[in-house]
């Protein structure tokens, strides 16, 4: 782990697990770190099953809404990706 020169973890340095953990306790730049690192991936997938690019879209909002909605991964199960 790499620490900011105040001795506290930069955001984009977190592990998916300690993201998560903060978007459970209501930090909400926790969706937005798990959308920046999985946004592409979770489309591109999308994308590759639907061959349509609004439909890929549509699917990817629905997916980090529903994530941020829920909050039931468990990082103990392994990464997000």
């Amino acid at each position: 782990m790499i620490l900011a020169t105040d001795g506290a973890m930069t955001q984009s340095e977190q592990t998916d697990a300690e993201v998560f953990q903060a978007l459970r306790a209501g930090e909400s730049y926790g969706i937005a770190i798990l959308y920046d690192r999985y946004g592409e991936v979770v489309y591109r997938l999308g994308l590759r099953i639907l061959r349509n690019p609004q439909e890929a879209e549509d699917l990817t909002q629905e997916v980090f809404m529903l994530l941020n909605r829920t909050v039931a991964y468990d990082p103990k199960r392994g990464s997000m990706c």
